[in-house]
């Protein structure tokens, strides 16, 4: 008998660093505390008339560590993430110093800020009015709540927030990284204490170095930033929105925010990862100068960030699994879809999350952008060694890639091959419909088909095969409502005469 999938994990993204060429799969490493959270009051970030690093910051008392078990346990944190707009400096023009300070400011002043009612609906209720039966546990907080948590709350950004080698001298340089490391470990922690997430992204900014416009497209390019909203995502599970403060430079706040549902299976993609984005340490060739000419190489961020990734994401599925025992939603005596309606209407979401988390693990964490090959990979084996011991083990708990949804093998069979096509796991897919009967067809109780999943998240491979066991009206009649969401995926596919069954 063939081994058993069980032996197939995932110890972490496959990233093979251009500093040292070494192939970055070894498990990740225990989430440390890392480099303590340090943060500016409100009132003295909004005396600022110039970005300043960290290091010259904290030794004038304006930057200081919080303790969220002592003094400070009750602070409301406002994390900014934003592009830098220089290499050497974070924002040599104040752009985006003055960018949060207007925007902070009419929130004091109880301006609204927000570009329309359904974004405000969508950030202090959780949902836009659309997804809100989808969503029903989200986090909500009321306008007043709102606006103490700016007045009254601190500000954490990187260069002011994080120990920055801009201007040190060879001897503290070392010491500098050394935060910096401990910073990048800390980040989901930093994340955690955060009462509001803004991306600061306003367009018309420019790049004093490239000369070019900096914007959210440009933001949502950068590896760190991306690394920090999956922080966000998946710290939070999606109930700590992030805040998009992307209008022309200069001009009246339009802050729109993407709910939960939508960010999850909208926003999602493998070219969306932290570790598909770029990163300046790669620009640098991972060298850093110090003020007297001395040269320090540095590690790759994507493999300190790969490690991160994953030790949260495994200890968020974790802590998921013991809140699904808790509401009850992992008794096998309830279908697939009366477990989710369980835990939307009597429990607290808990099989919900973890169904997010699961379906969306091989996009949230890719290390490229190209379609994954799970044999290649080393986290299945080939469809004709697949055995039933394997299939079951996909529908039990596994690690992510191996299904992890508690789900019966024989009454969810559909939706275990929904789930297997959703993830791109092709030989699983092609086990449950050929071995087991699976329907290509079948769709969710959410009207979710797994051929409108293959197309949106890009799993070609997936689609094709499908495609191959589905008729000409059924693959037009799906692939017509996803033209509808505008997914170019399927375009693509549907361009190829091959994959349709005549």
């Amino acid at each position: 008998m063939a081994a058993s999938t069980k032996q197939f994990t995932h110890a972490g993204a496959h990233v093979v660093t251009k500093a040292d060429d070494i192939n970055a799969t070894a498990p990740p490493p225990a989430e440390p505390e890392g480099f303590p959270l340090h943060a500016m009051r409100m009132k003295d970030f909004l005396a600022l008339e110039k970005l300043r690093p960290h290091n010259a910051l904290k030794r004038e008392g304006l930057v200081v560590a919080l303790d969220f078990n002592g003094a400070h346990k009750d602070a409301k944190l406002n994390f900014v993430s934003h592009q830098w707009l220089a290499y050497a400096e974070a924002d040599p023009n104040g752009d985006h110093l003055k960018t949060m300070q207007d925007v902070f400011r009419r929130v004091m002043a109880g301006e609204s800020i927000f570009r329309s009612e359904d974004d405000w609906s969508a950030y202090t209720k959780g949902s836009n009015e659309e997804n809100a039966r989808w969503n029903p546990h989200a986090w909500s907080i009321s306008p007043e709540e709102f606006t103490k948590s700016i007045s009254e709350g601190w500000v954490w950004m990187d260069y002011i927030s994080i120990p920055q080698v801009i201007g040190c001298s060879r001897d503290e340089v070392a010491s500098v990284l050394a935060d910096q490391k401990a910073a990048i470990q800390a980040i989901p922690s930093y994340v955690r204490h955060a009462q509001h997430f803004w991306i600061c992204a306003p367009s018309g900014a420019q790049h004093v170095d490239t000369c070019c416009e900096c914007n959210y497209d440009t933001w949502h390019s950068r590896g760190w930033c991306r690394m920090e909203e999956a922080a966000l995502n998946l710290e939070r599970l999606g109930d700590g929105r992030a805040l998009l403060v992307t209008q022309p430079l200069g001009e009246e706040p339009a802050v729109s925010t993407f709910d939960k549902i939508d960010r999850a299976w909208n926003k999602t993609q493998r070219a969306n990862s932290p570790l598909t984005g770029a990163y300046s340490c790669c620009r640098m060739n991972h060298v850093v100068v110090s003020k007297d000419g001395a040269k320090t190489k540095i590690g790759c961020d994507k493999v300190a960030l790969k490690g991160v990734l994953h030790t949260l994401f495994d200890r968020k599925v974790a802590e998921i699994r013991e809140a699904c025992r808790e509401e009850g939603s992992y008794k096998l005596d309830l279908e697939w879809n009366e477990r989710m309606n369980h835990s939307n209407s009597t429990g607290q979401g808990a099989y919900r999350n973890l169904w997010f988390l699961v379906a969306l693990k091989p996009m949230q964490l890719a290390d490229t952008v190209d379609e994954i090959d799970y044999v290649e990979r080393g986290w299945s084996k080939p469809f004709e060694e697949l055995t039933r011991e394997d299939y079951e083990t996909f529908c039990r708990e596994g690690n992510g890639h191996q299904g992890g949804l508690e789900c019966d093998p024989e009454r969810d069979l559909d939706t275990v091959a929904w789930n297997s096509a959703n993830m791109g796991h092709l030989p699983m897919l092609r086990y449950c419909v050929e071995k087991l009967g699976a329907d290509p067809n079948y769709s969710n109780h959410y009207h979710m088909s797994m051929l409108l999943m293959t197309g949106r998240f890009g799993h070609d491979a997936c689609l094709r095969y499908l495609c191959s066991k589905l008729t000409k009206e059924q693959i037009d009649h799906t692939s017509g409502g996803q033209r509808m969401c505008g997914n170019q995926n399927f375009y693509v596919a549907f361009s190829t005469p091959s994959t349709r069954r005549r």
